[in-house]
């Protein structure tokens, strides 16, 4: 009695039917809720992993890197990545523009609070460690005139649509053709901190605003030429 089976035709037919439903997906995706493909294969999922990522590997709690960076040997021109904070922060008010008088406390880490006395944009050149140059703006930037570090906030960044992601032992914050890469490993007493060379590039405006915060509006009008 001959074997009860497929034909040869019949289960290639068979194999090539399992193949297609194999390769299509129609359900929905658990973790953004959209269909058409799976969590495992979620861009969503994977984007924010990465983000996820960056934070823990560089231990970038905005209050943690203050503290940690108290001990660090950075020079000034090193900007930290942190998290938490919606603002930049700088001691340094060089190259400042558009900026205007506040008067916002700053909690660090230890409990103290410093204050915040004027905020801007700053145009900067990034220095990678592979000696790549990029120009950027950073903007939202707090003058605090207390603080020991100057730092530069993940949460700001990725809020103005920026992409951020680890490689090994460096963030990259991405947007468009621009990326900013902390390279600079800096050890601490407890651990480490990333950094990035950023240098203030100086506008003329910058320049006047920078001789007096107490000029009058037409004074300062009349110098730019605007009158």
């Amino acid at each position: 009695m001959g074997s009860v089976g497929k034909s040869g035709a019949d289960k290639e037919r068979t194999d090539t039917n399992e193949t297609k439903g194999k390769s299509k997906f129609t359900g929905k995706c658990f973790y953004c809720k959209k269909p058409g493909h799976k969590q495992a294969d979620c861009r969503t999922k994977k984007r924010d992993e990465k983000s996820e990522t960056a934070a823990v590997a560089a231990n970038v709690s905005t209050d943690r890197v203050v503290l940690m960076a108290n001990d660090a040997k950075a020079d000034g021109h090193t900007w930290i990545a942190g998290s938490g904070a919606t603002s930049h922060m700088t001691n340094d008010d060089k190259g400042l523009y558009d900026r205007k008088k506040i008067c916002q406390p700053v909690r660090v880490g230890n409990g103290n609070e410093v204050t915040a006395k004027k905020i801007g944009k700053l145009d900067m050149v990034v220095q990678n460690k592979d000696r790549t140059k990029t120009n950027v703006t950073l903007t939202n930037v707090q003058y605090v005139p207390p603080f020991w570090i100057k730092l530069f906030s993940l949460t700001a960044a990725m809020a103005n649509g920026c992409d951020i992601f680890s490689e090994g032992l460096k963030i990259i914050v991405s947007k468009n053709d621009v990326k900013i890469q902390f390279d600079q490993v800096i050890n601490t007493k407890t651990g480490f901190i990333l950094g990035a060379k950023l240098h203030p590039q100086i506008r003329a405006t910058a320049n006047i605003a920078a001789q007096t915060d107490t000029v009058k509006t037409r004074e300062l009008h009349c110098k730019l030429g605007h009158v």
